[in-house]
């Protein structure tokens, strides 16, 4: 898949409904943050940390990334454009978030839980039941 432009005035709604049903279920999601500068070059923020949600707040104009492992907010202030990569189900595999200068971007890449499987069954091991 390609990443599409999405369009501001959606944001708030896009990342409230799939937060909702995403990052709100007992199966986690994973994210990775990139940042892409062009005096400091690509930097890694996270890798692979549980992600809990995505809100995007119109009033403050700030994305907000909910990390759970790290209890963390990686908050993005004045985004000007965001690119996603998105599954028929509604799952984000990729997003580029561009900052309000243009030079900085940062890219977010997003994994669903696969169970490991049983090596001596070879049955999939379902996540486990807080």
């Amino acid at each position: 898949m390609a990443l599409e432009k999405l369009p501001k005035e959606q944001w708030k709604e896009f990342f409230d409904n799939f937060s909702k049903k995403f990052c709100k279920d007992k199966i986690p999601e994973f994210a990775q943050i990139e940042v892409l500068s062009p005096e400091l070059g690509d930097q890694e923020e996270t890798l692979w940390v549980k992600l809990m949600g995505i809100t995007y707040d119109p009033k403050d104009d700030v994305l907000d990334i909910a990390l759970g492992e790290l209890d963390l907010d990686h908050m993005i202030y004045h985004p000007t454009e965001i690119w996603v990569d998105v599954d028929e189900d509604g799952f984000i595999n990729e997003m580029e978030v561009i900052h309000d200068n243009g030079e900085l971007s940062e890219v977010i890449n997003l994994r669903r839980y696969k169970p490991a499987p049983d090596y001596e069954t070879k049955e999939l091991i379902p996540p486990q039941e807080d």
